[in-house]
């Protein structure tokens, strides 16, 4: 009994691998591949997407001409809602 077990979990442990083979090119970025780990985590850790942001300095120019804004208004009070602002 336990060696039948033995061989049915070796055999669902081998099916459930080599289904997970990425043979194509087609299937390279897929969730379940291995090759859509680094896109993946440059996402997480970055915010940064090649397909939704264009290139990487445009897209680090636009991220700096955000943070610099967000600092003018919260340290030199450059909100054009406060109403202490002059001019």
């Amino acid at each position: 009994m336990k060696r039948s077990l033995a061989t049915l979990f070796l055999g669902a442990l081998c099916a459930s691998l080599c289904s997970s083979c990425v043979t194509d090119g087609s299937k390279m970025n897929d969730h379940w591949s291995p090759a859509s780990m680094p896109a993946r985590m440059q996402r997480t850790f970055t915010g940064y997407d090649a397909s939704r942001d264009g290139s990487v300095m445009e897209w680090l120019e636009r991220d700096a001409d955000s943070i610099g804004l967000t600092l003018q208004r919260h340290l030199l009070g450059f909100n054009p809602d406060n109403p202490l602002r002059n001019g």
